[in-house]
């Protein structure tokens, strides 16, 4: 750019008090979409009907800014199920993962060979224990059953008989 149009430039930002989106400068900067790869036993699952339309917002949401997200469906809790879910994924060249999965030495195994690959993994609703997940976005169990037996506990003066329903002991 030539030194005078340089400065009109500079002028007209500093006027309209113009500031970058730091967010979608790092986006311009990037030479490749980035695709988002999300496992999810939701075959025959109406809980995760939400989670799912959640998903296709975002991408919609995210479209303009070469955002994309992908969503593998599975059904049940079956290991190598969600292992084979996994791999049709990393087919798809994604760039990060997240994942609603069984927790599993054969899938923490798994998850550390993509980690290990550069691929970022984020464990959602069921935690990935003793894997190098980035994180966990979810319910603390342990917490919630401590607080409902409380409040159990408050409601009944502690004399009660309390069954206790669970999901799949899979998930963690």
């Amino acid at each position: 750019v030539k030194p005078d149009v340089q400065k009109r430039i500079e002028e007209i930002i500093q006027t309209m008090g113009y500031k970058p989106n730091r967010a979608g400068k790092a986006l311009a900067a990037r030479k490749k979409p980035i695709t988002i790869g999300c496992l999810v036993p939701s075959i025959d699952n109406p809980y995760f009907d939400k989670v799912l339309n959640g998903f296709r917002r975002a991408s919609q949401d995210f479209a303009d800014y070469g955002i994309s997200v992908i969503v593998e469906q599975v059904k049940g809790y079956d290991v190598q199920t969600h292992i084979d879910a996994l791999d049709r994924l990393l087919q798809k060249k994604v760039n990060a993962l997240c994942v609603v999965t069984v927790d599993d030495c054969a899938v923490r195994v798994k998850i550390d060979e993509i980690v290990r690959s550069g691929i970022p993994v984020v464990a959602s609703n069921s935690d990935l224990t003793g894997c190098n997940r980035l994180c966990y976005v979810g319910c603390n169990y342990v917490q919630s059953g401590q607080t409902a037996a409380g409040i159990l506990k408050l409601i009944t003066g502690g004399n009660t008989k309390t069954l206790i329903v669970t999901g799949s002991v899979k998930m963690s």
